[in-house]
């Protein structure tokens, strides 16, 4: 089966949602930083709220030795 991959910045505009809602999944990519995950729950939020499928986040760079990231706090 044919895969398309687009690598969008969070516009929030018709486009942007145009694009998620035609989507089979929707993946959020971000850094193991404090703004960055908060920045990624808005988005989210602003995906699920507006009745798109639930993304699945993934995070990038991840480093183990963190304490605020650790297994069992994620």
């Amino acid at each position: 089966a044919p895969l398309s991959l687009l690598d969008l910045p969070a516009t929030f505009d018709a486009a942007y949602f145009e694009a998620l809602e035609a989507a089979q999944t929707i993946v959020l990519v971000g850094r193991p930083e404090v703004s960055t995950i908060q920045a990624m729950k808005a988005v989210r939020e602003g995906i699920v709220g507006r009745g798109l499928r639930e993304p699945l986040v993934v995070l990038n760079a991840f480093d183990p030795g963190l304490e605020a990231f650790s297994r069992k706090r994620v």
